[in-house]
């Protein structure tokens, strides 16, 4: 309603000048607003009815005061507590039972006061003025309500459509136009009841605005019967307005499914760039092994050359030591000298043999130079010097190769910095106007203290500029900060105390301790209600610690805030690391998590994203925020022990905020506090094989405390599409015979027709076939599900793949699958029969879960006869060599055409006449459609187990009369009247006679099945079972 503000119900509050004012429906707020702050400008009280607002109500309450009052309830139940208002605005649920009331609740009301108010009612027009919608159906009585469906409306259609529409995400009626459907029969129905005269005006577009007031105040307000008198208009321009509706409607529909095709690229993208981050991982990985294999071949090369350089020094000293001898004795001297000679040429023959080698391995250096870190430009700088102490003819070559490797590492450096800074991420201002536009909290100021704590190791050049920071955009004066300093020798000290800051405290540690224990140690002495940990290297902007002060006293559940982080502006990068996260790009806005198999890796969500885009600057809840900024309540971080001091350097604060989630408290990230992080502002410092031994231990301590936790965690959160805990979509492998649609195999039909309404549930389904090329094996590293329908799979082949859950789906020889040697292997089994199930059990000892296959209903419905297709008896299946029950059982009457159809029936002597040749499977619905009766016939590797075959649920969904032979507990799925079971040839024979005498009988019979195979057995309720199963399974913890 809020666009017909300004052009109509603004002019009757100036006409009314009214004082109490009742608005059912609010939804964002945006009409409210008007109504809010034309009451504050001119007096008056609005009382605001919506079970479902989508805007914070205590911050309203709080900014209007008595102004506005607020019932977070259902319209009926809220009416009755307000007692005289002089207009009521109805915009809530759009159906006839919601609207009728509402009008005689106000109607009786008025009776009480004497006043009847004037009302303003939006969606009188289509589509909802014909047409009822439902919020939430059960909450309108049977009796009352019209069939629905959550599906679209067409502009075009009289019903609904199947895909897009207008408001395909609401409840629907299906049809319209009838009685006691819609928001405009519900107020015609009123009006006809009522002993009251009214005057009902409908102005036409934007789905339409009845107005409707009683006559006896049309007398009193002569200026508001003139405005409502020129809100009529002539035929013409009716019809004109109604065209250009109709046109703004289409347009409506048109964005949403633009919006809804960029939203489907949107999330491919944000598949690619999972798979991107994950391959980085992995290629990470790679090199650091790489890295460490180079080092160990370096050294070993140093060490031998440095042996071999000694072992010349010594032969020289020799030498020397021989001339001077041969000198003094003459002949043999000179004999003992040319011996000595011939030793340093063989010497000088080996040195030019290590030259080569050590040529060589420079060589490789040079190949993976960009993978050289500062540490090993160290030590070739040793070497260098070395090196040149040695004679020119031996050195030339190696300063020559050390030259070039230095001049391409900075050639690439160069060229990768340029590409990086061609990224069009905005600038500094435009990111510090940015945040004082959008600050939510520019008028608030916590009177409760902060303790703002940070760590610091060397890191003077980043204190002076955090510090610089924090005093220019604060905001805040209640605050003291705490500075643990871990034994730096950079001036660190001198430059903390040279601030001379009343509010500083000074910890000062003799050693390097962790993050955990340092900070544990500034809050002991912290006399703050809240604690701030932030770290050193980073650069806050305006307003920051206040927004986030305002998100966690608002909150009463917040138990964490977390802010955007953003990477500064860092020049030429010599990290190569560096040039994957481009200047001014998102850093941090929460943090989610990876499934890595046996580790789930902590992430930070937002990488590379625009931080003035709006997906980054929306607050919201998430499963973790980073210690780089983060604010608590110091009696919860005390409640939960503080940090794990096992840590050092590492998931600490993701542990932290696992502990505060686990007692019941939100953590929150909050867009409009806003910091720059230069990162490891502390960690630089120290050396890399430390750092790759914490890392280690940091992991193992994570995994051993979060691990099922997690894994938990994340698969109900794929399981449910709630994307919270990851970002990652539920994956799911079904491994088949063949992936061809032409193909004899049964199993193809069933996973296609389950993994297509699972996709509809939003899980990634991918097929795994064995026929032609044998690709069952090849599972992707993102899979969660592996679902098996053959039972030749071996899991042994994918044992080492322990981060997939393995499901086994039997449908068939139950016996031959539980005798094969990795079925232990299985996490779950899954069977389509009670018996089989309780096999199983008997068998293996193992539990299994019942899940039927069931109908494709998208091919799988009734479908106009067709003439070449007509018999009176059918039969669908293939002929393998192995006797089936109709061979002996059916014995076709000459007055019967009898068709059957699939792979080698001319083999079988008695229906060879009959037989009609292989069939397309997506032929079958007119097969079946066009036969009076359709056969089946459970063979010998279904029917001991009690498991029905998708022949029956296919036909059934056809709408056809089945005849079935016995399989057991058949009539516990289908009841008597609308399967027929056959236990020998004479009863086959007999209840065919029965059935083509009855047309009726089987229209009737075939009309029940399909009813019941659309209620109970399609796929998309399989889906919706399998899904349950897995929940189950789940919170049972079966999978780990």
């Amino acid at each position: 309603m809020h666009r017909l503000w300004e052009s109509l119900i603004k002019h009757v509050f100036d006409i009314l000048h009214p004082t109490s004012i009742v608005e059912i429906g609010s939804e964002q707020g945006e009409n409210t607003l008007n109504i809010v702050e034309y009451c504050f400008k001119h007096g008056g009280v609005v009382h605001v009815i919506d079970p479902e607002p989508k805007y914070d109500v205590d911050e309203w309450r709080h900014r209007y005061g008595e102004g506005f009052v607020f019932y977070k309830e259902l319209s009926l139940n809220a009416l009755l507590k307000i007692n005289v208002y002089d207009i009521v605005l109805i915009d809530g649920d759009h159906n006839w039972y919601t609207v009728f009331n509402e009008l005689l609740l106000i109607e009786r009301n008025a009776k009480k006061k004497g006043c009847f108010p004037v009302i303003m009612l939006h969606d009188v027009e289509w589509p909802y003025g014909r047409r009822d919608l439902y919020y939430h159906p059960e909450n309108i009585p049977d009796i009352y309500r019209k069939p629905y469906q959550k599906k679209g409306i067409s502009l075009n259609k009289g019903g609904l459509v199947d895909e897009g529409g207008l408001n395909d995400h609401l409840y629907n009626a299906i049809y319209e136009n009838n009685l006691q459907n819609g928001v405009l029969t519900a107020v015609e129905d009123f009006l006809e009841q009522s002993k009251e005269d009214f005057s009902l005006t409908i102005v036409s577009g934007i789905h339409g605005l009845g107005i409707l007031v009683p006559l006896s105040i049309l007398e009193q307000k002569p200026r508001l019967a003139e405005f409502l008198e020129s809100l009529k208009m002539t035929p013409p321009m009716s019809k004109q307005l109604c065209l250009i509706e109709r046109l703004r409607i289409e347009e409506v529909l048109t964005h949403k499914k633009a919006a809804v095709s960029f939203k489907e690229k949107q999330a491919k993208g944000q598949q690619v760039r999972e798979r991107l981050q994950a391959s980085i991982q992995e290629k990470e990985q790679a090199l650091e092994e790489m890295r460490s294999r180079m080092e160990e071949e370096r050294t070993k090369g140093q060490e031998q050359f440095e042996q071999f350089r000694t072992d010349l020094l010594e032969k020289e000293r020799q030498l020397t030591e021989i001339r001077s001898k041969l000198e003094q004795e003459g002949v043999e001297a000179q004999r003992e000298r040319e011996h000595l000679q011939a030793s340093i040429q063989e010497k000088e023959q080996v040195l030019i043999e290590l030259q080569h080698e050590v040529s060589r391995k420079t060589e490789e250096i040079r190949n993976i130079e960009v993978l050289v870190n500062q540490k090993n430009y160290e030590r070739n700088k040793v070497i260098e010097n070395y090196q040149n102490s040695l004679s020119w003819k031996i050195t030339k070559p190696l300063r020559y190769a050390h030259s070039i490797m230095i001049q391409l590492k900075r050639m690439k450096l160069k060229a990768s910095n340029k590409l990086r800074n061609t990224h069009n991420y905005p600038s500094y201002a435009e990111i510090t106007a940015f945040v004082k536009k959008n600050l939510k909290a520019k008028q608030f100021c916590s009177s409760r203290k902060v303790s703002i704590v940070i760590l610091n190791r060397n890191g003077k050049k980043y204190l002076q500029r955090c510090f610089d920071s924090i005093k220019k955009n604060i905001n805040n004066s209640n605050y003291e900060i705490i500075v643990v300093d871990n034994a730096s020798n950079d001036g660190s000290l001198d430059f903390l105390r040279s601030l001379s800051l009343e509010n500083l405290k000074l910890i000062e540690n003799k050693g390097n301790v962790s993050f955990s224990k340092a900070n544990n140690q500034a809050v002991k002495i912290a006399t703050g209600v809240y604690l701030l940990f932030l770290n050193n290297d980073t650069e806050p902007l305006y307003n920051w610690l206040n927004e986030m002060l305002y998100v966690i006293e608002h909150d009463k559940h917040s138990g964490v805030v977390g802010s955007k982080l953003i990477y500064p502006e860092r020049g030429l990068v010599a990290n190569y690391d560096d040039l994957l996260f481009p200047d001014h790009s998102i850093q941090h806005m929460g943090i989610t998590f990876y499934d890595e198999g046996d580790f789930v890796r902590p992430v930070n969500e937002g990488i590379n994203i625009q931080p003035l885009d709006k997906v980054a600057n929306i607050q919201r809840e998430v499963p973790a925020v980073t210690a780089a900024c983060m604010l608590v309540r110091k009696d919860l971080f005390e409640k939960v022990g503080g940090f794990d001091e096992r840590y050092f350097y590492g998931y600490e604060d993701v542990d932290f905020c696992l502990k505060i989630r686990k007692i019941g408290y939100r953590i929150i990230y909050c867009p409009t506090s806003t910091l720059f992080h230069y990162e490891f502002g502390t960690q630089n410092f120290e050396f890399k094989d430390e750092k790759r031994k914490n890392r280690t231990i940091n992991i193992e301590v994570f995994t051993n405390k979060w691990y099922r936790f997690l894994k938990k965690k994340l698969l109900m959160d794929q399981l449910n599409n709630a994307h919270f805990y990851t970002k990652k979509t539920f994956k799911i492998g079904i491994a088949i015979t063949e992936d061809n649609e032409r193909t004899p195999a049964g199993d193809y039909y069933t996973a296609k027709g389950l993994g297509k309404e699972l996709e509809k549930l939003g899980y990634e389904i991918i097929y795994l076939p064995r026929i032609p090329k044998e690709q069952w094996y090849d599972i992707p590293d993102d899979l969660n599900i592996l679902l098996v329908l053959i039972d030749h799979y071996d899991l042994r082949k994918i044992e080492n793949n322990k981060k997939i859950i393995k499901v086994a789906w039997i449908r068939n020889w139950v016996e031959r699958w539980i005798q094969r040697e990795w079925f232990d292997k299985y996490d779950l089994i899954l069977t389509t029969s009670r018996e089989s199930r309780r096999l199983i059990r008997e068998k293996t000892g193992k539990d299994s879960e019942v899940l039927m296959i069931g109908a494709d209903t998208d091919i799988f419905k009734p479908v106009e006869s067709k003439e070449e297709f007509a018999s009176d008896i059918v039969f669908t299946g293939n002929y393998w060599d192995v006797n089936r029950e109709i061979i002996d059982s059916l014995k076709v009457a000459q007055e019967w055409n009898f068709h059957i159809y699939g792979n080698n029936w001319n083999k079988v002597e008695n229906f060879k006449k009959y037989w009609r040749g292989f069939i397309d499977y997506k032929k079958l619905p007119n097969i079946y459609s066009s036969s009076k009766i359709v056969l089946d016939d459970h063979n010998h590797v279904t029917k001991p187990y009690g498991m029905i075959n998708s022949r029956v649920f296919e036909a059934m969904a056809c709408g056809c009369c089945l005849i079935t032979n016995a399989a057991k507990d058949i009539n516990e799925i289908f009841p008597e009247d609308i399967i027929f079971v056959y236990h020998d040839s004479d009863e086959l024979t007999f209840t065919i006679k029965e059935l083509l005498a009855n047309n009726d009988k089987r229209r009737e019979i075939g009309e029940k099945a399909k009813r019941l195979i659309l209620k109970n057995h399609t796929y998309t309720i399989r889906a919706k079972q399998f899904k349950e199963i897995l929940i189950k399974a789940l919170k049972d913890e079966i999978f780990y």
